[in-house]
């Protein structure tokens, strides 16, 4: 999948109020619609994310709890009109 396809799945996902996160598309619901394509494993989908938020159309939240900081709570569409 290239990354114009990667957000059409990611533009179709809801987004869920968090507390602390504000606004934001959950990494499971994320996981859930890309594991079945050709993207499939969740390190590749964590990379794709990453790629995409370098490119400024996603900001990637990660969770703000001391030993999970590097855990991807969920992303931002930014870029997206």
């Amino acid at each position: 999948m290239n990354h114009g396809q990667i957000l059409e799945v990611l533009s179709t996902l809801p987004y869920q109020q968090d507390r602390d996160y504000g606004a934001l598309i959950c990494f499971p619901e994320i996981y859930e619609s890309l594991s079945c394509t050709d993207i499939g494993r969740k390190y590749d989908i964590k990379v794709k994310l990453y790629e995409l938020e370098q490119a400024g159309t996603i900001k990637v939240i990660h969770f703000n709890e001391p030993g999970f900081r590097d855990v991807v709570a969920g992303i931002q569409l930014t870029g997206v009109h």
